[in-house]
């Protein structure tokens, strides 16, 4: 437990392999630790090392990936827990002591998906933060957050001034008259900005710029001449920036990061 009293959790999603870069999740995951630990510095509290907890889903990161993310947890002196069911996630949320510790702010870097939109295995279960996404239809459900999921967790874990951002697509939509940001924020009590857009395939979350170069082509062309480009460089020891992405995700399709506010 941290001396002020208060947590704060950051929640890595596994990939389907299928992504342009493996580590969206967890280089993203990162810059949001980084902001957090340089916002306490300004603010002067140098009490509150313990109180950042970074949660990986374990699907499709290998043994070597898991050692690398605990290297940066210790880097950075926060707590790593990984995964394997999302009953794990909610039984930290609602852990014993939780009263004296509560969550005053939790960002996930996801993928999102419909599962009730055409083409997409498993009709049915509607919206997903899914955790344990597969882009090939095989996906992990014991990871994937359903909107029935979150009447498992405690509004009292929460902090009565707490916020929550979602990085993942969609989430911010309307499916079956259901919108998963806006649940999440009437079971936690949480301010949740989520990515939203008009139509169930606006508001696309892309990743692709979140470590962009300064250069077209620099990527290619540095190695020619016996140099890195900045991104190589960053990414160079672990595969991603172990001091975080310079950008977080930016929302597509005409949608944009939008604000809900419990009811």
């Amino acid at each position: 437990m941290d001396a002020n009293g208060h947590e704060r959790i950051v929640v890595s999603g596994g990939i389907d392999g299928e992504e342009a870069f493996k580590y969206q999740f967890i280089e993203t995951a990162l810059k949001q630790i980084g902001s957090w630990k340089s916002l306490d510095f300004l603010q002067g509290e140098f009490d509150k090392e313990n109180d950042i907890t970074w949660i990986v889903a374990n699907w499709n990161y290998n043994d070597i990936d898991l050692r690398k993310y605990q290297i940066s947890a210790l880097d950075k002196g926060i707590n790593l827990m990984v995964i394997d069911d999302k009953e794990e996630l909610f039984d930290y949320i609602n852990k014993d002591g939780r009263d004296e510790d509560l969550i005053e702010a939790m960002t996930f870097f996801a993928h999102g998906t419909a599962f009730d939109a055409p083409g997409v295995s498993d009709p049915g279960y509607g919206y997903a933060v899914a955790l344990g996404y597969g882009g090939s239809g095989k996906h992990n459900n014991a990871l994937n957050i359903f909107s029935l999921d979150l009447s498992k967790i405690k509004s009292s874990s929460f902090a009565n001034s707490s916020s929550s951002v979602f990085y993942s697509c969609r989430t911010g939509n309307k499916f079956n008259n259901t919108i998963f940001a806006q649940e999440w924020a009437n079971v936690t009590g949480s301010t949740t900005r989520a990515a939203s857009g008009k139509g169930i395939l606006s508001g696309r979350t892309d990743y692709t710029n979140i470590y962009e170069n300064p250069l077209p082509l620099m990527d290619t062309l540095c190695p020619i001449f016996g140099k890195r480009s900045p991104r190589q460089k960053a990414r160079y020891t672990f595969g991603y920036s172990s001091s975080g992405s310079l950008n977080y995700p930016e929302v597509n399709d005409g949608g944009k990061m939008k604000t809900f506010y419990p009811n």
